[in-house]
């Protein structure tokens, strides 16, 4: 009778090896103050569309406040980034945090599926990469979810994903001594360092606002050069180069006031294209984002090439 107990008790507990395995995927996403208008959005964006989906693929999902383990909250972060089999960045708003996390993911060159709210504009460094642009609605989150899920099937095939980091990290052939199957190896010993990099970059900007001369951060293998050319729009009301140049001057001369004009164009709608010199090297990056992000009043910037 004993072994007859022993048997069915191996039967029933037989069905538990059957239960599959639930894997993690790292939610990259603004989070803000609870109840704040991006938490709201960010999680109603998680619980009606991401969630719903992943359990299809038998994955959880879990954003940064999510996180219980104990320990650095940074580092993680950084961990389940490097980690997870999945992860998915909502883009929306280019929060600053967002976007060093998905540079994270990218250099790793693991697989990550990107979303944001119709109408956000992405940085032209990502623009090539496939987004699922969503509407904030009831109607918008059924209509993302059959385009999520073809993306999952896609991130799950195997398959090393293309991205622009891990492109150029290859064209400099910055990871020639590092097996490029493996790159996480060469993260994981540069990760605190970018991360402190990061975080002091970040504080700069939000305390200097551009009234003082910040010096670039020198991020690894970053591109510098002195030739800049600069592209944009001007409004209506700017009808000649003069002021075009007279404007980017003054605000490229907080990044170095020896920034020298090289000669432009404009056309008929206001499209145009201006090169400056300046007399130090400067990170591409760093010159790029602060063009894009901060306003120059009647001029749009689209993109900033290295000459």
């Amino acid at each position: 009778m004993a072994k007859q107990s022993e048997k069915q008790k191996e039967e029933n507990q037989g069905p538990l090896n059957d239960i599959p395995v639930i894997n993690e995927c790292f939610i990259i996403t603004p989070i803000g103050e609870y109840n704040s208008e991006t938490f709201v959005k960010a999680m109603g964006l998680i619980n009606s569309v991401i969630n719903p989906v992943l359990k299809e693929f038998n994955f959880k999902a879990t954003p940064a406040n999510e996180i219980n383990t104990s320990g650095s909250i940074n580092k993680q972060i950084i961990k389940r980034i490097l980690e997870d089999k999945l992860a998915i960045a909502n883009l929306t708003d280019l929060n600053p945090n967002v976007m060093y996390e998905l540079a994270l993911r990218h250099a790793a060159r693991l697989p990550v599926i990107t979303m944001a709210e119709k109408g956000t504009r992405l940085p032209f460094d990502i623009t090539d990469q496939r987004t699922i642009f969503y509407i904030d609605s009831l109607a918008g989150s059924e209509a993302a979810k059959p385009q999520l899920r073809a993306m999952i099937e896609e991130a799950l095939t195997g398959e090393l994903p293309e991205n622009p980091i891990y492109d150029v990290l290859q064209q400099e052939s910055i990871l020639k001594n590092v097996k490029q199957d493996d790159p996480i190896n060469l993260l994981m010993n540069t990760v605190n360092q970018m991360e402190t990099k990061f975080m002091n970059a970040i504080n700069d900007i939000k305390n200097s606002s551009f009234q003082s001369k910040p010096s670039p951060p020198s991020y690894p293998n970053v591109q510098q050069n002195r030739s800049f050319n600069i592209s944009g729009t001007a409004d209506s009301s700017i009808h000649n180069m003069t002021t075009i140049v007279s404007s980017l001057h003054q605000f490229l001369k907080k990044v170095d006031n020896n920034a020298a004009y090289r000669g432009g164009s404009l056309t008929s709608d206001g499209k145009f294209d201006v090169g400056f010199t300046f007399s130090k090297l400067v990170d591409d990056s760093y010159l790029r984002a602060h063009l894009i992000v901060n306003k120059i009043d009647g001029i749009q910037i689209t993109s900033v090439n290295r000459l």
